[in-house]
């Protein structure tokens, strides 16, 4: 008889909501947005974003929010504090067949709004409706190198389409594998060899990233390590001290490291926002963290020194990507 009660009091419970049990639930508390189109849009992106002939550099995460109804994106600025953040609930309507795209950011209540659009092929056009007129923002995926284009525009008075901004999204390293495994820090100490054998470790267990930060950039040791990642298909990035390498250089040890950078395709910043740029540390994969008080030149083989290799920490590694994005996002690129 408990049995019995039970079930005819969900029954009533379904009843009030409107649903029936016998059908199935397309929109509703009930349903699930399973959309594998959407799903690739799951994990952590860096975006490069052309915006009124400037670029600007920005951070997202994406994952599944609210019962599996919504892929959450948030995107954001990766300058200190940022100048711009924005969290994104895309979702889909079956009723009608469209998708919606909740779109809230540092804007404000004001300038939040919901956009709405369908698929067609590898592409959503999402339109945004403000009081001065329509905004699109059309979500491309491009499969030939797995990434997604965002391309916003504007319409005018007279229905004429506006480019306002471009982001391109490029995937960066998946969640460490071996997160969940023990993984101790390793250490090393100078001026015995074995500290920059640590860092020529860390650089060739890459496979898919490093982004470098370096105050003295001069070593040949790392240099080659770096080169030899590239070579491999390891996406290589640095940023160093303007100053001490190019500026105060009188043997050009600092300008010949960085321009053998220049020649293997490493894209490499010097930064002179700051009395010196005295970082020095490497993010592996997005999952592991070198660093330590060695600098990354020769003159580091004589000094007492150390060092440690943080493995299997996306923790650590994420918040150092995002002191070394900001950094890298202040740079100038670096010229012969």
């Amino acid at each position: 008889m408990r049995f019995i009660r039970s079930f005819l009091a969900a029954l009533v419970a379904l009843a009030a909501l409107g649903l029936d049990a016998a059908e199935p639930v397309v929109d509703g508390p009930r349903a699930r947005f399973d959309d594998p189109f959407i799903a690739t849009l799951e994990g952590r992106w860096d975006i490069v974003r052309q915006i009124r002939g400037t670029e600007v550099r920005n951070t997202m995460t994406a994952a599944w929010a609210l019962n599996h109804q919504f892929m959450r994106l948030h995107m954001k600025d990766v300058k200190e504090p940022p100048a711009y953040e924005a969290i994104v609930l895309i979702g889909y309507v079956h009723a009608t067949k469209e998708y919606v795209a909740h779109w809230t950011d540092t804007f404000g209540g004001r300038f939040s709004a919901v956009g709405r659009g369908k698929r067609a092929g590898d592409s959503i056009e999402f339109r945004f409706d403000y009081p001065d007129g329509p905004f699109y923002n059309t979500f491309t995926w491009q499969p030939e190198r797995k990434g997604w284009v965002l391309r916003m525009e504007g319409q005018d008075a007279s229905g004429a389409r506006k480019p306002f901004a471009l982001d391109t999204l490029t995937r960066v390293a998946a969640d460490c594998p071996d997160a969940a495994l023990p993984a101790p820090p390793e250490v090393a100490f100078g001026p015995e060899r074995g500290a920059e054998a640590l860092i020529v470790k860390a650089i060739g267990s890459a496979k898919t990233s490093l982004r470098v930060a370096a105050f003295a950039f001069s070593s040949p040791t790392i240099v080659k390590a770096l080169v030899e990642a590239k070579k491999r298909g390891v996406d290589v990035q640095a940023v160093v001290d303007r100053k001490h390498n190019t500026e105060t250089d009188p043997k050009r040890i600092g300008r010949d490291a960085l321009a053998a950078m220049a020649t293997a395709g490493i894209p490499a910043r010097t930064n002179g926002d700051y009395r010196i740029h005295h970082d020095k540390f490497i993010v592996v994969d997005a999952c592991h963290v070198q660093t330590g008080s060695w600098n990354y030149a020769e003159s580091a083989n004589r000094n007492s020194e150390n060092v440690v290799v943080l493995w299997n920490n996306p923790e650590a590694a994420a918040a150092y990507l995002g002191h070394w994005e900001s950094r890298f996002a202040k740079g100038a690129a670096f010229r012969e």
